[in-house]
Parts: structure tokens; C-alpha cells; sequence
């Protein structure tokens, strides 16, 4: 008797979550274990490990929380086919099926290692980093180059830029994640634009002056800020962990800010 319990139990939560099957267990399940002779407080930690072990099950998996990395499109590509439960990032392009919820207002920058700024403006070195010269996009056209993939969000946006402005970026390599570039331009290798939250890790390497191995130039004109959102399927159902996240999000955003320079 107590082994077909216990088996219900696991099976309820592959689909429900803890709160509501105890909810609807306990009142009906309290004689019995009574009848049964097996102590209220053995059964109430059996319940609960059987009771996660099924929210931890497929097909459901309630209590799961998956992390899923790749570039725009694989995510983008994993929540419409309802793969992931979450996406953060910016808002998918014409989803009416997709709920998003900003929480942030992402800012582009341009990051330019102190080696090439010496290298390429020496003589406006200095009115650069006291902030009486300010750099643009137009104005690095024959600095060296790392650059996310054309078909990338990002990728797609610097080369549409440069275009406008008339010149053909000096590329030096090319990659689909940010995560690549990013280390290689605090070493020197060449400038990018970049989103400001993946630079967050590296903060104590960049420098308002002469104290930092790479320095920001806000990119505003070109590249418009934008919210970054929390986005999820209208019609899927989201494990109690998601939905925990996304209550989280939606009470907390107002504090969530970060400046880099």
C-alpha cells in the first residue's frame, strides 16, 4: 500500500508542483499512514523526496531549472521550440507568441585597448582619456578589428554602421560569441563593440584614465540603447522554478543597474 503511494506521489510530480499536491494529499493520505501505523513525520519526508524526486522527472521536470548558452539565433531557435524556459536577452523580432518582460536597459559600447589607443591617436592620446576628445565609430576605420559574425544581431548592426559611415571595418576576426572576442580585446588584439553585460565580469580592467587595459566609448548615436528582457512562451507551461525567477525579475529590476564607466 505504502509502494502504490508513494508511486502516485512520483507520478504527481512530474506535473504538479509541491505546494498543490500536498494541498491535495495530505488531508486524503492522513488516515491512511494512521491505519498504516507509519509515523506523520517519516511519511512527511517521504512525501517530500518523492515529491521532488518527481519534479526533477521528465516530461514536465517542474522543480528543473536548465542553463542553455549559444549566439541569438540558437536561443531564439530553443524558445519557439519550447527547448528552454527562459530566455534572457532582447526581445525576439515579431513573436506575438512570446511574453517579454524588461528588466534592463542595455547600452553598446566601443572598447578600444590602451595599446591601440597609443598606437593609432598618439597625439590625441591624452584629450582622449580626460574626455575632451570623443571617439566615434568613424573615427577607429583603421584600427584593427574584432567583430561578432555577419549573421549575428550584433554582427549585422556593426556592419550596417560602418557602412553608413563609409568605410569597411579591418577585420581580424570573426566569431560567433561574444565570449571569445571580449578576452582577446583586454589583451590587445583589437577593438570591438560590444554590449555592456559582457563586459561586467572584467570591470576592474577597464580604466576611466591611464588605470585600465581597455577603456568605453559610448556608442548611443549608432546603436540605440535597448531593454533586455525576460522572455518566455505565452503557451508553455513554466516549471515552478521559472516562474519563481520571473516574479524575482519583475519585482527586482528596478535595482538592477550597473555602470562601467
Amino acid at each position: 500500500m505504502l509502494f502504490l503511494i508513494l508511486v502516485v506521489l512520483l507520478i504527481m510530480g512530474c506535473f504538479i508542483d509541491a505546494i498543490t499536491i500536498r494541498i491535495i494529499t495530505v488531508p486524503l493520505l492522513s488516515p491512511i499512514i494512521d491505519a498504516l501505523g507509519i509515523s506523520r513525520l517519516h511519511f512527511g519526508v517521504i512525501h517530500t523526496v518523492v515529491t521532488l524526486l518527481g519534479m526533477s522527472t521528465p516530461p514536465v521536470g517542474t522543480g528543473l531549472l536548465t542553463i542553455f548558452e549559444g549566439n541569438s539565433q540558437e536561443t531564439e531557435a530553443a524558445l519557439d521550440h519550447a527547448q528552454i524556459d527562459l530566455l534572457i536577452g532582447y526581445p525576439p523580432l515579431s513573436k506575438n507568441s512570446i511574453q517579454s518582460i524588461p528588466f534592463w536597459e542595455e547600452k553598446t559600447v566601443l572598447v578600444i585597448p590602451h595599446q591601440i589607443l597609443v598606437r593609432y591617436f598618439p597625439a590625441e592620446c591624452g584629450d582622449i582619456l580626460s574626455g575632451s576628445r570623443k571617439l566615434c565609430l568613424g573615427d577607429v576605420r583603421h584600427c584593427p578589428v574584432l567583430a561578432m559574425d555577419v549573421e549575428t544581431r550584433l554582427g549585422c548592426k556593426f556592419y550596417e554602421a560602418c557602412a553608413k559611415q563609409g568605410f569597411v571595418p579591418k577585420v581580424v576576426l570573426k566569431a560567433k560569441s561574444l565570449s571569445v572576442l571580449v578576452p582577446l580585446c583586454l589583451n590587445g588584439l583589437g577593438i570591438m563593440v560590444c554590449p555592456e553585460v559582457f563586459l561586467l565580469p572584467y570591470r576592474n580592467q577597464i580604466g576611466s584614465r591611464e588605470d585600465g587595459r581597455v577603456f568605453l566609448f559610448p556608442l548611443s548615436e549608432v546603436f540605440p540603447p535597448k531593454d533586455m528582457c525576460v522572455n518566455y512562451l505565452k503557451s508553455k507551461y513554466l516549471s515552478t522554478t521559472a516562474r519563481g525567477f520571473v516574479r524575482i525579475i519583475e519585482q527586482e529590476k528596478a535595482q538592477l543597474a550597473w555602470t562601467l564607466y
